[in-house]
């Protein structure tokens, strides 16, 4: 949850963009900012804010929230439901250089609830969950966009101890997703990892009293760990799925564009709130605080890396405005405001902002 924050960059508003960065392959790379409320999100490219009018779903759906980008950022997913169910889900991709949309996952039965989609590390797979809250079954389903073939690699072993959605992502080492199932009695949490591959599956116990909070990959030099608990000291809890072995390591969480790995970075130090960071930002010569609070989704990068998109929550709970920098030469550095919304009270703003796909790793402390 984003709390209001004054926002302490210096912000110029009416300025010009200067060159919203296309990726390396050319293809178009628009900010999308999505509003707090509304049936439209909106993109800004080549100095104009506009409602999208590519990849639009069919009518009488929700409208896309979140967008999970391939790791190259040529295209990207989303999840929409019917207008008159709560549950299920169906799965767009939508190819950002032609604009071409495909629903590539059908609105499942009444009583699944679907998950957001996830890439391989590749982009050449991405895969979901299908949860069914009556009966508490679940299936990992992987789907390759190149025949359309959709692939149940694993489901639920042991009947979970209630309703829980699981959390799924795709590293190197693996499909990993975290669950609670009945054991004894009792709601046992754990961490299944899936070799997409065979489909063979391995399950670890947590027995940390406290439930992981992130459920994640995240890189650590060459290596692979799926990261359980942050706390606001930097103390990192991982599954090293390796050696099996639950521990602990200190370091930074740090935000980076696998398509730009090289690139501006965003260091996010966990808060007392789950899921809430204060960012600053890492270049190669240069780094500062942005003085800014708020979720992964409420700030981005550029699809080179060189830019920052953020969304200021300065009217809670109706959002803020978007903005850009692009200049990191002063300190601190300028933004500029890229949206039209007005800022007022009961007066819906920008919530959350998408430019390319994201990566998680961590800056060890030695």
């Amino acid at each position: 949850m984003l709390f209001r924050k004054r926002v302490l960059i210096a912000v110029t508003i009416g300025m010009a963009l200067t060159g919203l960065a296309a990726q390396a392959q050319g293809h178009p790379a628009p900010l999308i900012v999505v509003p707090y409320e509304g049936e439209t999100n909106y993109v800004y490219a080549d100095g104009q804010f506009q409602p999208m009018d590519f990849c639009q779903p069919e009518e009488n759906v929700s409208r896309p929230q979140f967008f999970a980008y391939s790791p190259d950022g040529s295209q990207f997913v989303f999840r929409v439901t019917p207008a008159d169910a709560w549950l299920g889900g169906m799965l767009y991709l939508c190819d950002l250089q032609t604009h071409e949309l495909n629903l590539i996952a059908e609105q499942p039965a009444p009583d699944i609830l679907r998950t957001n989609a996830v890439w391989s590390p590749d982009g050449t797979q991405m895969v979901w969950i299908d949860a069914n809250q009556k009966d508490y079954s679940m299936q990992v389903v992987v789907y390759n966009p190149n025949d359309g073939a959709s692939t149940v690699i694993y489901e639920r072993a042991a009947r979970s101890l209630g309703f829980q959605a699981p959390v799924i992502d795709w590293s190197n080492a693996g499909i990993a997703l975290f669950d609670i199932l009945e054991q004894d009695g009792l709601g046992k949490p754990v961490v299944v990892i899936v070799d997409p591959v065979s489909g063979e599956s391995n399950s670890y116990l947590i027995e940390n009293p406290s439930l992981p909070e992130y459920g994640r990959w995240i890189k650590s030099g060459e290596d692979d760990l799926y990261l359980l608990n942050a706390t606001t000291y930097n103390e990192l809890t991982v599954l090293d799925p390796k050696s099996g072995e639950i521990r602990t390591m200190y370091g930074r969480l740090e935000f980076y564009n696998p398509a730009a790995p090289d690139g501006l970075a965003l260091l996010a130090e966990q808060t007392d709130e789950i899921g809430a960071y204060r960012w600053s930002y890492v270049g190669d010569d240069f780094s500062g605080s942005l003085e800014l609070k708020g979720n992964e989704f409420s700030i981005a990068l550029s699809p080179d890396a060189q830019e920052i998109a953020f969304a200021t929550f300065e009217n809670y709970p109706w959002g803020g405005r978007a903005y850009t920098i692009h200049d990191f030469s002063t300190y601190p550095p300028q933004s500029t405001g890229v949206d039209d919304f007005e800022t007022g009270y009961n007066i819906p703003g920008a919530l959350y902002v998408f430019w390319g796909p994201r990566g998680l790793r961590v800056q060890q402390e030695s």
